[in-house]
């Protein structure tokens, strides 16, 4: 026998939350693609737009705040791959060219299991505070992982604390159901870092000049033949 909900039954978060896979996945390349967005506009030597970049990242962080536990846990098999893809590609200098997808596959399963922290719970809050706490975690003493990148060159600072106001403020977006959630945003204005102009070299003109230098060889070793008259000369002094 079927139940239906009847008009004013109140659905539960997760019920509502569930979407079909392949849109759940679809959510997740996009949020795996924001986040890694920088690392493709480098490689294919595009120019930084630093509005474009901005916007990105704060659309990454959002979806990772704000997207239901498995559409967060594919976009962290996503960007494992979208990030390391490349270190597999040694393996070919070893002879193991097989190893290759494996390795990839390896690195798309470690960064589920990394970002697979932010679905232990459904609460933007609460991930933030998890999202967070993985800027800190450094597996085998080297930082793979820098959650702040997608922010390098973008209108907002990759400091500690100006990530720290980046989350709040997506965070309070993400949970607030009123139109005024949007003034958590003014957030942003503390987590504002200026673009870094390099300061223009000094109008040096230096001209390097070319010189002769005098070549200075050793005196020549004494033939044995002369060491007689040389013994002879010393004594006679």
């Amino acid at each position: 026998m079927m139940f239906r909900a009847k008009e004013g039954d109140r659905i539960p978060e997760a019920s509502r939350r569930r979407m079909p896979f392949f849109q759940s996945l679809a959510v997740a390349f996009a949020i795996a693609l924001a986040f890694s967005a920088f690392i493709y506009v480098d490689y294919f030597a595009l120019p930084h737009i630093a509005a474009v970049e901005t916007l990105l990242a704060l659309g990454a962080y959002y979806g990772l705040l704000a997207a239901p536990r498995r559409t967060v846990l594919q976009a962290g098999f996503l960007i494992g791959i979208f990030w390391f893809y490349w270190i597999g590609f040694s393996f070919r200098y070893y002879g193991m060219p097989w190893a290759m997808p494996l390795i990839t596959l390896l690195f798309g399963v470690v960064y589920l299991l990394y970002f697979g922290v932010l679905a232990l719970s459904e609460h933007p809050f609460i991930r933030a505070v998890l999202l967070f706490g993985l800027t800190f975690v450094a597996p085998m003493g080297f930082n793979w992982m820098v959650p702040e990148l997608p922010l390098l060159h973008s209108y907002l600072g990759v400091e500690t604390w100006q990530f720290a106001l980046i989350l709040i403020a997506l965070a309070a977006v993400a949970t607030l159901k009123t139109p005024l959630r949007f003034a958590a945003l003014l957030l942003l204005a503390g987590a504002f870092a200026p673009a870094y102009t390099p300061p223009s070299p000094p109008p040096l003109k230096i001209k390097l000049a070319a010189r002769k230098r005098p070549v200075i060889r050793p005196a020549a070793e004494p033939e044995l033949h002369d060491l007689p008259s040389i013994y002879t000369r010393n004594k006679l002094s």
